[in-house]
């Protein structure tokens, strides 16, 4: 009866294993893949389920001494692992790729065989059994394995690569990266908010608060669009009631951030000079732009 007991608590330990397994192939398929643009998620979900998964494998592979049970199953454990990346967008992936996912993934079939082995050895002959120490001993070379298996997977499925495998940066790979820290910008760097406006009023703007996207190449000399000698009357005006007389003494950004009466004059000012701008030396600027 205890023996019974013994398997089928095993049986069920194996099991969930498994499952555990199964869900950490999955989302680490969905993290490598870059699917639904959910990468920081799918990204924090894989990292989650591998802590769970290789902590409760490495509980497992020291509490169960049948050999039987943990051959079988540390099988199906880890070539479960074929059934999510053996084919992408509904074709097999490249013989190169198969046979380096089969050669990893026999080596951790052997990886974990060998630490069960090893545990129970040390289970059956130590005078007093330290679970918790014995798990840290056999935890090193399960990570190392697993750090291959997460370089070889990256690299066959690198988001970039195209199926020539050429790199081709696509629109939907930078807004898979940039959708989880959009709000967050948005909402710590208020200077975004101004960016709602046309080209010509952008390249007005940088240039004159000092930023680099509209620069032409260093041998290329520009004259400025804004000339800071004379700045616009309103700006002027509106720093003078502050008593403030230099505009050198002024943080520019400082107060479009902070200041909302100085940033819907600034605003005005700035849709005012790019009418006014010369166009010639507009198109020069967006054609920086566009080669920045």
């Amino acid at each position: 009866m205890e023996t019974k007991s013994k398997i089928a608590k095993s049986s069920s330990i194996s099991v969930f294993c498994f499952l555990l397994a199964v869900i950490f192939w999955y989302l680490l398929k969905k993290f490598f893949l870059w699917q639904e643009g959910r990468v920081l998620l799918d990204l924090i979900y894989a990292f989650i389920s591998f802590s769970i998964f290789i902590i409760f494998s490495l509980v497992y592979l020291a509490l169960i001494d049948n050999r039987k049970l943990v051959l079988p199953s540390s099988f199906f454990i880890t070539f479960s692992f074929l059934f999510f990346f053996l084919r992408k967008e509904g074709i097999w992936v490249s013989k190169v790729a198969i046979i380096c996912y089969v050669i990893l993934i026999f080596i951790l079939f052997i990886v974990f065989n060998s630490t069960n082995i090893n545990l129970i050895y040390e289970r059956k002959n130590s005078i007093v059994f330290h679970p918790g120490k014995s798990i840290l001993k056999a935890a090193p070379m399960l990570l190392i394995v697993f750090a291959i298996l997460f370089s070889v997977v990256f690299y066959f499925n690198f988001p970039f690569m195209d199926k020539d495998g050429k790199i081709a940066v696509k629109e939907e790979h930078l807004e898979n990266l940039t959708k989880p820290f959009g709000e967050a910008i948005n909402r710590y760097i208020p200077i975004y908010d101004l960016l709602n406006m046309s080209v010509d009023e952008f390249i007005v703007l940088t240039t004159f608060i000092g930023l680099p996207f509209a620069r032409g190449e260093e041998e290329e000399e520009l004259k400025p669009l804004v000339d800071m000698e004379k700045p616009p009357e309103e700006i002027v005006s509106y720093f003078r009631n502050k008593g403030v007389y230099s505009l050198e003494e002024v943080n520019i950004i400082e107060y479009i951030i902070e200041d909302e009466e100085f940033r819907g004059v600034f605003i005005e000012e700035i849709k005012r000079l790019a009418d006014e701008a010369s166009p010639y030396l507009m198109n020069k600027y967006r054609q920086n732009l566009s080669k920045n």
